[in-house]
C-alpha cells in the first residue's frame, strides 16, 4: 500500500512538472542557482504547501488549475508520507551550458530521504528554477542501479 501511494506520487510529480517548463520569480531575484533553490525549497521545508503553491503560481502563471491541485495533493501527501523536511544537500551539479544548469540535491526528512533534481536557467541575470521533480530513496536507489556503469 505504502508503495503504491508512493509511485502514484512520483507518477503525478512526473506529469505536473513535465508540462512546467519556464519561470518568470515574482519573488526576489536569484543572482546564483543555489539562490533560486533557496528561495523554491523555503516553503516546503517549513511545511507551509499553501505559501508553496502561491510562490509556484508566481512562477508558473500559465500552470491550470488541476495541475496545481494535483501538486498540492502530491506535496502534501509527502510531507505526510516522509515526515518533516528539515535541510538539503546538492550532491551534483551540472553545467549546460552559462544559463542552464542541472542541480539534484537530497532533502532530508524525520522518515526519509527525497531526491530532487531542478532545471535552472538564467535569464536576465537572475536565475529560475524552470523545471523541479523529486523521488523517494526506494525509487532513486533502483533508478541508480539500473543506470549502466562506467568502465
Amino acid at each position: 500500500m505504502k508503495f503504491d501511494l508512493i509511485k502514484t506520487i512520483f507518477t503525478a510529480g512526473i506529469l505536473c512538472f513535465a508540462i512546467s517548463t519556464t519561470s518568470a520569480s515574482a519573488n526576489e531575484d536569484a543572482s546564483t542557482p543555489e539562490e533560486a533553490i533557496d528561495q523554491f525549497m523555503q516553503f516546503y521545508q517549513d511545511e507551509d504547501v499553501d505559501g508553496m503553491i502561491t510562490y509556484m503560481l508566481s512562477c508558473f502563471p500559465d500552470m491550470p488549475t488541476t495541475s496545481m491541485y494535483q501538486v498540492k495533493l502530491m506535496l502534501g501527501q509527502a510531507l505526510e508520507l516522509y515526515g518533516k523536511p528539515s535541510d538539503y544537500e546538492i550532491y551534483n551539479v551540472e553545467v549546460i551550458s552559462k544559463r542552464v544548469q542541472r542541480i539534484e540535491a537530497v532533502l532530508h526528512h524525520e522518515d526519509l530521504p527525497t531526491f530532487w533534481t531542478y532545471t535552472l536557467y538564467s535569464r536576465e541575470g537572475s536565475w529560475l528554477v524552470a523545471n523541479f521533480n523529486f523521488q523517494d530513496l526506494l525509487l532513486w536507489s533502483n533508478q541508480r542501479s539500473a543506470a549502466p556503469r562506467a568502465n
